[in-house]
Parts: C-alpha cells; structure tokens; sequence
C-alpha cells in the first residue's frame, strides 16, 4: 500500500514538474522593445511587401488569434537585414523566441498548416514600418494566447466556413455587379434620348435667335431707305 501511494505522489510530482516547463519561453517587454526600437530605425520607404494575413471578420477569437501565431513565422521570413547590424541581431532572437514559446505552448497535437489559413486570409500590402508593427502586434497576441486545451473548438472547420462566407460574399459582389450593368444598359437609352432632347432644344433656341435677328436687320434697313425715297 506504501509502494503504491509514492508511485502515485511521484507520478504527481512528475506530472506538476512538467506542467511548469511548459511554455516557460516568455514573450517579454524587452522582446517588444526590441521591435520598437526596429520600427524607429526603419526608414519611411514606398516599396511593399505582398501577403495573405488573417481576417477577424468571420472567425471567432480564438481561433483568429491561433491562425496570427501560425503566419508569424512568415512574417519574421521577410525581415531582412545586413548579417551582426543590431536590428539583424533582434531579428534572430526573436524567431529563437518564436520557435522555442510555439514548441513549448502550443498544443503538440495542433498541426494547423499555412493551406489551413488561406481561406480566412486576405491579401495585403505592408510597407517595412507596418511590417514591423505587425510582428509587434503578433508577439503580444501570442505573449497573452492560451491554449484552450479543454474546449472543444475546431479551428481547421472555422476556417473552412471562412472559405463558405468568401464564396457567398463573391456571388453576392457578382450578382450587384451583375444588377449595375443592366442597370447602365437601361440607363444608356434614355441618357441619350436626354442628349437628343437637348440638343434639339437649343437648334430651335439658335434657329429663333437667328430668325430675330435677321428680322431686325430686315426692319433696320426699312428705316434705313424710307429717308432716300422722301429726298427723291
């Protein structure tokens, strides 16, 4: 009875030792610094970088925060920098950050892919400074995410409806576009007719003018030769 109630008090204490290491890799103020102190250095440029991001729009919270974890490696992908500057530097640690917090506290059995996100994610242009902010906003959304281990969520069927919502959203955008041209069709007709209409207006408006104003020199040159018959 002894032997079994130590194996059981080990078993416990072997269970609580690894409850403790897990996700023992902290996102902290200095990582956060690191990416200020990256978005001041940035200079203010045109050139953009294209990417698919995730839209909270249509998923719940959870899971919009999950598929922000996910695109964060991308995201750290596209910071380039010259090899030992110091913003190189921050750069490697924080993707050191990256991997070891999302091998510590994220859930072994979460094997959420990129294809997963796609449906929920929509293409946008960063500049190097929104790029950075990003990142930032990233790091604090992973920094304050917990998993939700007992809940029974499925994030890869959220996604999927986000592909649904897409499609109904599309045959909606097609549909009104499809009601604005007829709409300009039937429109066509009558702007012209309302072209023609005043045009002939203002032929008839010129051809009265001008029939008064002959009028008024025929008129003048009445008077003009009644003088010449009385001299005679």
């Amino acid at each position: 009875m002894a032997y079994l109630c130590l194996t059981l008090i080990f078993i416990y204490l072997a269970t609580c030792a690894q409850a403790e290491r897990r996700c023992l890799s902290p996102v902290t103020d200095e990582h956060l610094n690191y990416l200020d102190e990256m978005i001041d250095a940035q200079l203010k440029m045109p050139c953009s970088v294209k990417m698919k991001l995730m839209d909270n729009k249509i998923v719940g919270d959870y899971c919009y925060k999950r598929g922000v974890i996910s695109q964060l490696s991308t995201l750290l992908e596209k910071l380039e920098f010259k090899p030992n500057s110091q913003s190189y530097n921050y750069t490697k640690r924080l993707n050191d950050l990256y991997n070891q917090r999302f091998q510590d506290c994220i859930d072994e059995n979460d094997d959420l892919t990129q294809e997963d996100l796609e449906p929920c994610s929509r293409h946008t242009d960063l500049n190097p400074v929104q790029l950075l902010e990003r990142i930032k906003m990233s790091f604090v959304i992973f920094r304050d995410f917990k998993v939700n281990s007992e809940s029974e969520v499925n994030c890869y069927e959220e996604y999927q409806m986000c592909e649904e919502e897409y499609d109904h959203s599309a045959k909606e955008q097609r549909h009104h576009g499809r009601q604005n041209s007829n709409l300009f069709l039937v429109m066509i007709p009558s702007i012209l007719a309302i072209l023609f209409l005043c045009g002939l207006l203002y032929s008839v408006y010129r051809y009265r003018r001008l029939i008064r104003q002959l009028n008024r020199e025929q008129v003048q040159e009445l008077h003009e030769m009644r003088p010449l018959a009385t001299a005679v």
